[in-house]
């Protein structure tokens, strides 16, 4: 199982490239970031994160084709391939909260935006010309860059729904997606493994990854405590009610949480129940952190991407990779 982290550009881009250091040194395989416009630019972040370590790879955990035009994605990942040739992963997804909220980036096909945006990312990362119909989302003529990249960049799609997990299987490298539930991990495979007969791709050609939420104490109720907020947005956020009952959650209790999220409420993180934390993420010792993880490699998840929370210090990072590191190999 490959272990990953993410980490957010908050703060000056010289203590980010630290970070990432800090991560390759306690022995992640991955460094990923978020891009969100009011941090800090994911691709100098990338830039200077890939000239600063040597082993992991780093990529977008995600980037939205809504905030970037494919094709400026795609050049972004082929520039990286030459600072870092076989490091650079391509993360994608429709977007983040803010998009519609703060910038008036509304996008009625999340799904269908999405399939275009690989479509023509993947081309043109091949070094193929990339067109498409005039009603595409992107309706790109004839385009291309005029160079290769200099090594693989592999694309992961995120997704919560069964439509972008089947999308993934069909043309993604892997897949990013949340819970802990074995049901819902179930469906994953379930969805990724049709995706990819649709396309004669072999099993196993899209990889599971399992973007995590972690706080390590012997005190559960005090690590869940710590864990509420950051739980918010996976249980609060979009996605199709259909998966609440595989999540292992009430629907009940789900959806006053979902209506608090988008009225802004300061006090929606008092929702979020234990049942909801544990949902998402690990909390409590090491020994109950390795039973959880040994449970998600039996349920085919391959790779393992942390999350320390905003603000994450060295420290943090260290302790948790020291800690994790062991459990996973």
């Amino acid at each position: 199982m490959r272990l990953g982290i993410v980490l957010w550009a908050d703060r000056d881009i010289r203590r980010l490239a630290d970070l990432a250091v800090c991560a390759e040194e306690v022995g992640f395989d991955d460094v990923w970031w978020p891009d969100h416009y009011m941090h800090r630019d994911v691709g100098a972040t990338l830039t200077a994160c890939a000239l600063a370590t040597e082993r992991v790879r780093v990529g977008t955990a995600v980037t939205s084709p809504l905030l970037r035009h494919p094709g400026a994605l795609a050049s972004l990942f082929a520039t990286l391939s030459e600072v870092a040739p076989g490091r650079i992963v391509a993360g994608l997804g429709p977007g983040g909260w803010e998009l519609p909220a703060q910038l008036g980036i509304h996008q009625p096909k999340p799904f269908t935006a999405t399939r275009d945006a690989v479509e023509v990312i993947a081309a043109l990362l091949r070094g193929e010309r990339a067109r498409a119909e005039p009603e595409a989302t992107f309706p790109v003529s004839d385009a291309g860059l005029d160079y290769m990249p200099a090594g693989p960049v592999p694309l992961y799609l995120a997704a919560r729904g069964p439509r972008m997990m089947a999308l993934a299987g069909e043309l993604a490298d892997g897949v990013i997606t949340h819970s802990l539930s074995v049901p819902f991990l179930e469906r994953v495979v379930e969805q990724v493994t049709a995706g990819a007969a649709r396309s004669h791709r072999p099993t196993g050609a899209c990889e599971i990854a399992l973007w995590v939420e972690i706080a390590l104490d012997d005190d559960v109720d005090r690590a869940r405590d710590l864990l509420r907020a950051r739980c918010l947005y996976r249980v609060g956020g979009e996605y199709s009610p259909e998966m609440i009952p595989l999540y292992g959650l009430d629907p009940a209790e789900v959806m006053p949480v979902r209506e608090a999220v988008r009225r802004r409420d300061p006090d929606a993180a008092s929702l979020i129940t234990d049942q909801m934390v544990d949902a998402f993420a690990i909390c409590g010792s090491v020994a109950g952190a390795a039973d959880r993880i040994a449970a998600l490699r039996d349920a085919g998840v391959a790779q393992l991407i942390l999350s320390v929370g905003h603000g994450s210090s060295a420290a943090a990072v260290k302790a948790v990779g020291e800690a994790v590191r062991e459990v996973v190999t």
